[in-house]
């Protein structure tokens, strides 16, 4: 458990003297109306080309492909929070209200049902999980929070493919990320009700982490972080809860390296995803690579924003973030895709696949462009892989 804070860390993360600045350009561009009370999980998966992304307080999973705008819905009965792909199975590895479990995405029709697998806080009653990611060596982390979002009940957990679940740290009111640094050493972690991002040391063989410390906090007028990535250069982009925008920041200093205005309040989740994008494994060729005859691809960002206007605050989490038993106060939100085209960019960097050991998801050094996907809630109303 790693409860104490720091204040320096016993290492940085890999960064040259002055990161390059990405080229962003073109404008948003609403991609699906969902209609969703909460948008979020975005995860692009290289194995169908396509992105999958959740309604965690209707609880909904989406899959969009890119190519032939084709889209489909499953319900589920309880939040679904968070995704990640099988390493050869088919299906997700995603996490519920109380745990993680699987889901069959080639069933057939709309009566696949989620299986359990592990529910880490049966005593924690007035918790659910939210956001996870896979690291690169196939260990999926997730925090959980209060469904509140005002007592320091959650907790942040690795979950590895041979079943076992471990509680790394704990005492968050609401958990986001987390996301890692290029060089795979750092690990950051959001608090976003109190506006804190942490960086842990971050042992990749052993999967642990030490030496919490705050990294970041953003300045009011921009809100509070939410989900985040990395890009191919080691860059971290971040969704800003009420603020409008995803930022770019480098992963040693925390500078603001870039910044994408989105026509939306409140952006929950961001990621990297695309056709051209090769994914690479730890052999020296990669599996997947740009045809010759592909046009220059889009860069897509996802946004979000709800019918009320008030500033982000603790009430405004606690409506949008908490459970089903608030949504009768929760005010009507819809949530859309945005893509911003055109652009170029860099791949997620660091997820890998649940269960799939050394192994990333798309190239760290890729040059191709890509799109850059992720939902949150839109305008006023007219938010990696398991074995078998």
């Amino acid at each position: 458990m790693n409860k104490a804070e720091t204040s320096t860390p016993s290492h940085s993360p890999s960064s040259s003297p002055s990161l390059a600045v990405p080229t962003v350009a073109g404008e948003a561009e609403c991609i699906w109306p969902a209609g969703a009370n909460l948008g979020e999980g975005t995860l692009w998966s290289q194995r169908e080309q396509a992105l999958y992304w959740i309604d965690i307080l209707t609880p909904r999973l989406f899959r969009y492909d890119p190519v032939s705008g084709a889209q489909r819905t499953w319900t589920f009965d309880e939040e679904i929070t968070a995704i990640a792909e099988r390493a050869s199975a088919p299906g997700l590895f995603i996490t519920l209200r109380r745990g993680f479990a699987l889901f069959d995405t080639t069933a057939p029709g709309d009566t696949a049902k989620p299986r359990y697998l592990h529910q880490p806080e049966t005593e924690r009653t007035g918790n659910r999980f939210n956001d996870g990611k896979c690291d690169s060596r196939g260990r999926f982390w997730a925090g959980s929070m209060d469904f509140d979002c005002k007592a320091p009940t959650g907790a942040l957990y690795r979950y590895d493919a041979d079943g076992r679940c471990t509680r790394h740290d704990d005492g968050f009111e609401v958990t986001n990320g987390p996301t890692w640094s290029g060089d795979g050493r750092t690990m950051y972690f959001n608090n976003t009700v109190l506006n804190k991002l942490y960086a842990y040391d971050f042992d990749m063989d052993a999967g642990t982490v030490s030496m919490r410390r705050e990294w970041h906090r953003f300045p009011k007028p921009d809100g509070l972080p939410d989900g985040m990535t990395t890009d191919a250069g080691g860059r971290l982009w971040i969704a800003h809860w009420g603020g409008s925008c995803v930022t770019c920041h480098d992963p040693v200093s925390a500078a603001e390296l870039c910044r994408i205005a989105l026509p939306a309040s409140h952006v929950t989740d961001c990621a990297f995803g695309d056709a051209t994008c090769a994914r690479s494994t730890s052999r020296p060729r990669a599996t997947a690579s740009r045809p010759n005859n592909r046009r220059p691809s889009r860069s897509r960002v996802g946004s979000s924003r709800c019918a009320s206007t008030a500033p982000a605050c603790r009430r405004r989490c606690s409506q949008a973030e908490g459970c089903s038993r608030r949504q009768p106060t929760l005010k009507r939100c819809s949530v859309a895709l945005w893509k911003r085209s055109p652009g170029r960019s860099t791949v997620d960097g660091n997820s890998g696949r649940f269960g799939e050991s050394g192994k990333c998801c798309v190239s760290r050094h890729s040059p191709s462009p890509c799109r850059r996907l992720a939902p949150a809630l839109p305008k006023r109303l007219p938010s990696r892989k398991l074995p078998e």
